[in-house]
């Protein structure tokens, strides 16, 4: 029994790599949502201890000579850094990313690697949509804590579903990422009527947990990602849900809602506000126009101040908190809200454009190989998508201040850069045994596990 487990566990493993390290890979993906600290040291040990063998190591891979230039600009940003110690800290967000992106790239070659690990992802994020449900339906609001704070569930803003993560945007921004994964599932075993409708009940589960964060972002975004996710048979369907939830919104929106309960349930308050204030934001209930709004505009002053090597990381935040920028203390609006425009503040402009080229790079690789090669389910696709509402997300906020984005991101850029690699196997291919040998053919049920 424990060796049939490990021979499943260790299916869609790619050449070269340890079960070890594709096991601490898969765990790491699996804790994520939950908990940044197991999540990290699962991710270490299966870069490390279990690093892959064979093939390039990862500071002989061509694109790590442009990470290297990068990070070298980024030091030389501290001779011109506000507070260094403070910049120097700062680094941490960026310079282990990097290795990481160049370490773990090995295991992303496969595609049933790829489709393993959205799996293993979809699992692990059951926790932030079950806690921001029972958040906003029963009313629980009790942090969670444990390890002596390692490990923090804030559940902060009772009414909206934030649950694990500290943040409204956090959440609806994680949970977004989670549908071109739960729609490539759904390719997956058409012919299994209970696999399909658990994947149906977590696909709508999802989304009501998204749609009661009331994050006007990511639900503006939300249809969008819908069809680009879904597939020809699937298109008739969303577009009904989409066009029947557009309809509801509207009536609230007319306030003729009040004598249907049904209505308010599905169509949070606040969600309604925020499009108010889309749509007149003089006539808003809420207060308008909001303080970020003059974020962009003092962060252009601080970049036109010092634009080739920057302020140092963190250099916003120690402008915001000396009181030198016109903004209300107690906002916590301490930084620019814009990785790109915040990036540039610290780094200059230089490192900037190094760090678009990169990600654009990666990015344009991989939409053209994947174009080349058939992908019936779709598991390449949502990696292709996720990727898009990484950077999408990160044009107005910065997410990846949360360690376990700032992991994911770089996962998701590994697996285009896997994609990029044109390592295609059929999903008939043997896969390799827990000892490194040959295994048993993969049957269709098993490459979905």
């Amino acid at each position: 029994m424990g060796k049939q487990l490990l021979e499943r566990l260790s299916q869609g493993r790619s050449p070269g790599c340890s079960v070890t390290g594709w096991l601490s890979l898969q765990l790491g993906v699996l804790f994520l949502p939950t908990s940044a600290l197991f999540a990290g040291l699962s991710f270490l040990v299966a870069i490390t201890v279990a690093r892959p063998q064979g093939g390039p190591r990862p500071l002989q891979r061509p694109i790590a000579k442009a990470l290297l230039v990068l990070a070298l600009l980024m030091l030389l940003a501290l001779t011109t850094a506000l507070k260094p110690g403070l910049a120097a800290l700062g680094l941490a967000n960026w310079l282990p990313f990097f290795w990481f992106f160049l370490a773990v790239d090995p295991y992303l070659q496969r595609p049933e690697s790829r489709r393993r690990l959205g799996l293993w992802l979809l699992v692990g994020s059951m926790p932030v949509i079950v806690v921001g449900l029972l958040q906003v339906w029963l009313g629980w609001s009790t942090p969670i804590q444990g390890l002596g704070g390692l490990v923090q569930w804030t559940m902060r803003y009772p009414g909206r579903a934030t649950g694990i993560f500290d943040t409204i945007n956090g959440t609806a921004g994680w949970l977004l990422l989670c549908i071109p994964f739960l729609l490539h599932r759904l390719r997956c075993h058409p012919n299994h009527p209970l696999l399909l409708g658990v994947t149906l009940t977590a696909t709508a589960l999802t989304t009501a947990a998204l749609l009661l964060t009331s994050s006007r972002s990511s639900v503006l975004l939300l249809p969008l990602v819908l069809l680009l996710s879904s597939r020809r048979r699937q298109l008739p369907w969303v577009l009904a849900i989409l066009g029947l939830y557009a309809l509801l919104v509207g009536i609230k929106l007319t306030g003729a809602a009040d004598q249907w309960p049904a209505i308010k349930l599905l169509v949070p308050d606040l969600l309604t506000s925020k499009l108010e204030r889309l749509i007149d934001p003089a006539g808003a209930s809420m207060q308008s126009p909001e303080v970020r709004t003059s974020l962009y505009p003092l962060g252009l002053q601080l970049l036109r101040g010092s634009p080739w090597l920057g302020i140092g990381e963190n250099g916003f935040r120690t402008v915001y908190l000396s009181g030198a920028l016109p903004l209300p203390a107690g906002e916590g609006l301490n930084h620019t809200h814009s990785l790109p425009l915040e990036f540039a503040i610290s780094h200059g402009l230089p490192a900037l454009m190094l760090l678009l080229a990169i990600i654009g790079h990666v990015c344009m690789s991989a939409l053209r190989q994947w174009r080349r090669h058939s992908d019936p389910q779709g598991q390449d696709r949502a990696w292709l998508i996720a990727a898009g509402i990484i950077i999408w997300l990160h044009l107005w906020d910065i997410p990846a201040y949360d360690s376990r984005f700032n992991m994911l991101d770089w996962l998701v850029f590994a697996a285009l850069l896997g994609i990029s690699s044109g390592a295609v196997r059929s999903e008939g291919t043997a896969q390799p045994g827990p000892t490194g040998q040959p295994g048993q053919m993969e049957s269709p049920l098993n490459g979905q596990a």
